[in-house]
């Protein structure tokens, strides 16, 4: 089966002081392929000095908790992952669209957002927009309010 993942930013023209950057992270250890490929998508609309700095270290907060052994078992190391990253972007969030997306080796996929970003899986010629099930973090006090988890189909 043959997946392919495509990042599209539409940033507006207007605006030409954002910053977005794409993180895409392999397994390299057979632990790490237990968990999946990690795709990462960020946008800020208005920037500072650090924001490159922000989202580099988030993605690395994402991607470390996602990688290593969890001290319990019960742990969702994605979940783990993005409360971390909740603790570190608290505050920061007002402009940031951030989604983090993790496909397992059986093609489960798990799908966590903040701001004003359209997740849209396509099948055939269906288009399914699985970005508009999330909470807001207004109302959850949560950057990454939820995780989306299901299968995806060959």
């Amino acid at each position: 089966m043959a997946s392919v993942f495509e990042f599209h930013f539409n940033p507006n023209p207007k605006q030409n002081n954002q910053v977005f950057d794409t993180f895409c992270f392999l397994p390299q250890t057979l632990f790490e392929k237990k968990q999946g490929n990690l795709y990462l998508v960020a946008e800020i609309k208005t920037p500072q000095s650090n924001s490159q700095l922000v989202l580099d270290r988030t993605a690395e907060i994402i991607k470390k908790h996602l990688y290593q052994k969890p001290i319990f078992s019960s742990q969702d190391p994605f979940q783990l992952g993005l409360n971390q990253a909740n603790d570190f972007l608290s505050g920061n969030q007002s402009n940031l669209n951030f989604a983090a997306i993790v496909v397992g080796p059986k093609c489960n996929i798990k799908v966590s957002k903040t701001g004003n970003l359209k997740i849209i899986l396509f099948r055939n010629s269906e288009a399914f927009d699985i970005g508009s099930n999330f909470e807001s973090h207004a109302i959850t006090n949560k950057i990454f309010p939820d995780v989306i988890e299901g299968n995806l189909q060959k």
